[in-house]
């Protein structure tokens, strides 16, 4: 049975309510009821990203591809394949953020935002481990948080191809 499920997209122009059928809720791990207040897209969609400090700003490392899932205007899932440890106090403290590029297949230029790291979760996996961190957006434009919100209603609408 598909879950039916309200977005409020704000903007300066218009406020729309848009239905979003098939709206993907992660489960939690407490088992109880889902309390996230917008649909999130359940769809690997390639990124870029850099470690940096926030006072002052600098670059704490190379750039980094990999991949965003559980994804909304608001945050989303990093996976990462390896992580410096000696960074996750820092990156769950706030100190240390990531500086990343949305590379949603729709648009042709990324979406750019800053993001603080909420929880951190090492996974053992065959012959390596992977990184999950959840994230939300701390700093992004108007114009790139309506670009997620038009592919969100553009993807749960049938207007984008899934992957």
């Amino acid at each position: 049975m598909a879950k039916l499920s309200i977005i409020v997209i704000h903007s300066p122009v218009v406020l729309k309510n848009v239905f979003i059928k098939e709206a993907f809720f992660m489960e939690e791990k407490y088992g109880g009821p889902e309390r996230r207040m917008v649909a999130r897209l359940d769809q690997k969609i390639p990124v870029e990203y850099i470690f940096i400090n926030d006072n002052p700003r600098r670059e704490l490392s190379e750039k980094y591809s990999s991949y965003i899932r559980n994804f909304t205007y608001s945050g989303a899932l990093l996976v990462l394949d390896k992580l410096n440890e000696n960074w996750i106090e820092d990156l769950t403290s706030g100190i240390t953020k990531i500086d990343i590029d949305i590379k949603i297949p729709a648009y042709s230029a990324p979406i750019k935002a800053i993001a603080r790291v909420v929880w951190l979760e090492k996974k053992e996996e065959p012959e390596k481990s992977k990184y999950l961190l959840g994230l939300t957006l701390t700093e992004i434009t108007d114009s790139d948080m309506d670009r997620i919100k038009n592919y969100m209603i553009d993807f749960y609408s049938g207007g984008v191809k899934k992957l």
